[in-house]
């Protein structure tokens, strides 16, 4: 039988490399053919999170990585947590990286004093670099006058802070090639961040761009010239908007967008939601309760999967048109359950569905009866209110082909809802549920209380008529 001690050092690399870097450092003491190995390593990871190790580590990086065999450095991945790390030694280390052609540079720095972590102009002038991703309020990105990134495709830009107003510009005009772009300035102070309206008509007529994120305060400022060819991903999470046609302007002028997420916080100031796609696939909506209660249109005649998650009290769906949709996932509030009507008319050639309401008990139908999933196999129910059956029933109605059925309960009463109107379950077959008689191979139970006539009502009956149950699970609580 073969030893390790046998391979050859570059398939002992190759293993080392699927280890953490700490792991992978500490198999050269095994013997003196594993001595070096680990400094071959191409992926390097270094992390910093407190101050009483800080020496050692600080002089084991001076010593070993000018030191590193690799002829290119993969990945360099730098962190320090509470002023852990001292500013002039990462920017010592980031100069050793570029010097050694590094590929892939991630830097997460924090710091209680007032120092702050500043680059060498060599980072701005790597020809190798491929994705650099900064993360911190106390790393400055002092962008020097002249640089060149041609082979960036991955910039992220997370809290950062930059030395001026020019400086993500001069970044960005550096970059010909960037494909991925994300911006996060979620920050603690709540300041609108205004990017310069030179960066903003580069911004949105990147020609390369596939994927561009913009999270917190920024000002979304569309510029007439908006044209963005490459772009698929989209994100914009929690923005403020120049005006009301800022997003319908920006979507507009994305002819191949595919995957669009929208997060509307207290700050968005945009009333009526209007998304209009033809070959966007992935829709995701999360509407904040302080939003607007204006309503939204969907226009989406690709789409393939939709999350829709809106916690306002009250809203309006004026109109949905997504007729190839086979997923999704919807979270309501119990005041706007008017519109499920709605929004059941626009889904039902899905063939996942996950739906999470406060369902009124009271109202006898949640949808008309022509409303038919006909194409229907997974079904999860999310419902946190009583008699909640009659939602229950509704569905399995009109699910004929259901396969799957998943419950999850979360019912305030602890006992029986005091005013608890029983579903009339038929035993006529005629009555049954189609799916129960052909199709449901497995159910689910998450939440079920025996003390609770609702509940046992519910699975007496499903147990006595679905037949082709093959896979049942009950989570009592």
């Amino acid at each position: 039988m073969a030893k390790i001690s046998d391979l050859s050092d570059d398939l002992l690399v190759k293993i080392l490399s699927f280890l953490p870097t700490k792991v992978a450092v500490s198999t050269s003491v095994l013997s003196k053919q594993w001595m070096f190995i680990w400094m071959w390593l191409p992926k390097l990871e270094f992390g910093f999170r407190g101050r009483s190790k800080y020496a050692c580590l600080r002089d084991f990086i001076d010593k070993n990585l000018p030191l590193h065999k690799a002829p290119i450095i993969e990945s360099l991945y730098l962190s320090s947590f509470c002023g852990s790390l001292q500013p002039e030694d990462l920017k010592s280390w980031v100069g050793i990286a570029v010097s050694r052609y590094v590929r892939e540079l991630s830097i997460d720095y924090s710091s209680y004093d007032r120092s702050v972590a500043l680059f060498p102009c060599s980072l701005y002038r790597c020809n190798s670099l491929v994705t650099l991703k900064l993360t911190g309020e106390k790393i400055l990105v002092d962008v020097p006058p002249t640089g060149c990134l041609p082979s960036l495709k991955t910039l992220r830009l997370d809290h950062v802070t930059y030395s001026q107003d020019e400086s993500l510009r001069l970044l960005l005009s550096y970059c010909p090639v960037l494909e991925d772009l994300f911006i996060d300035d979620r920050g603690y102070f709540h300041k609108l961040v205004i990017i310069p309206e030179n960066v903003s008509c580069s911004l949105y007529s990147w020609k390369s761009l596939v994927t561009l994120k913009l999270h917190g305060e920024i000002l979304v400022d569309v510029p007439p010239t908006v044209c963005l060819p490459s772009l698929k991903t989209l994100q914009l999470l929690c923005v403020t908007y120049l005006n009301e046609e800022s997003l319908g302007l920006l979507l507009s002028c994305c002819a191949v967008l595919e995957d669009l997420s929208i997060e509307r916080g207290c700050n968005d100031n945009v009333k009526a939601l209007v998304v209009v796609v033809p070959s966007l696939q992935r829709l995701t909506l999360t509407i904040d309760q302080g939003c607007s209660a204006d309503g939204y249109v969907i226009v989406t005649p690709s789409l393939k999967y939709f999350r829709l998650v809106d916690d306002r009290n009250e809203s309006s769906i004026e109109h949905m048109h997504m007729p190839e949709l086979e997923e999704a996932d919807i979270s309501l509030m119990e005041d706007i359950a008017k519109d499920i009507e709605m929004l059941f008319k626009s889904i039902t050639t899905v063939k996942r569905l996950s739906l999470n309401m406060s369902f009124n008990g009271v109202k006898e139908t949640v949808h008309r009866d022509g409303i038919v999933f006909s194409q229907l196999e997974d079904l999860k129910l999310y419902i946190c209110s009583p008699n909640w059956s009659k939602l229950l029933v509704h569905m399995l109605k009109h699910s004929p082909n259901l396969q799957i059925l998943n419950l999850l309960l979360d019912d305030p009463f602890n006992g029986d809802y005091p005013n608890y109107e029983p579903v009339r379950w038929s035993n006529n077959q005629s009555s049954v549920p189609k799916c129960f008689l052909n199709s449901l191979e497995t159910f689910k139970f998450n939440g079920y209380n025996s003390g609770k006539a609702e509940d046992r009502d519910c699975l007496s009956f499903i147990f006595k008529h679905a037949r082709c149950l093959k896979s049942t699970s009950i989570v009592h609580v």
